[in-house]
């Protein structure tokens, strides 16, 4: 399922760099970020278009305009499909009791 979600980063960073730059790009690199306060995912990609664009790479993610709203718009599918995936819980068996 991580699959579906870092494709679906991709796509949307890839759309987004299409769209604002008119660069098509091959690969969005993903990676994990060096602290858990960092989050679960990190693109480094405005780093890596820095030069090329001649814009620091804070420029770069701004303009690139990817939100909050827009992870949790992709992700939403995905979560969706985690929690209907997750069995019907049932009890079988006998229970017994100690009697007090």
């Amino acid at each position: 399922m991580l699959d579906q979600l870092y494709a679906a980063l991709q796509d949307a960073v890839r759309a987004a760099a299409q769209k604002k730059f008119g660069l098509a790009l091959d690969a969005v690199p993903l990676e994990k970020p060096p602290q858990v306060a960092l989050g679960d995912v990190a693109c480094p990609l405005p780093f890596e278009l820095a030069r090329r664009l001649k814009r620091s790479p804070r420029q770069i993610a701004q303009e690139l305009g990817l939100s909050t709203g827009d992870v949790q718009h992709m992700t939403e599918p995905l979560r969706t499909g985690v929690v209907a995936a997750q069995p019907e819980p049932s009890l079988s068996g006998q229970v017994e009791g100690d009697a007090v």
